[in-house]
């Protein structure tokens, strides 16, 4: 794929597929509406469009928002990422 101009992802269909939608699918069945996890990312909700965006952690080193993004709109508003808003010093 490399050579052919063509980066497969790997990492961003697993965390949609298999990493977030097994986490959510445990935490519902046990009664927890949202789970937090280690990522360096944020999520907040666009007040114009009432949508969750996925948002660069705010220390550009650790920033994982990248392998996140796609996640759907309710994986988003289920998930909290407390690491975003801090930096690794």
């Amino acid at each position: 794929g490399y050579q052919s101009g063509i980066s497969p992802l790997p990492c961003s269909q697993c965390n949609k597929l298999v990493k977030f939608r097994g986490l959510l699918d445990a935490a519902e069945d046990i009664g927890v509406s949202k789970v937090a996890t280690g990522h360096y990312a944020r999520v907040d909700m666009d007040p114009e469009t009432k949508r969750y965006r996925l948002r660069r952690a705010v220390d550009p080193v650790k920033d994982q928002a990248y392998f996140l993004f796609e996640l759907s709109q309710d994986q988003l508003s289920r998930v909290v990422f407390p690491l975003g808003n801090q930096t690794k010093a």
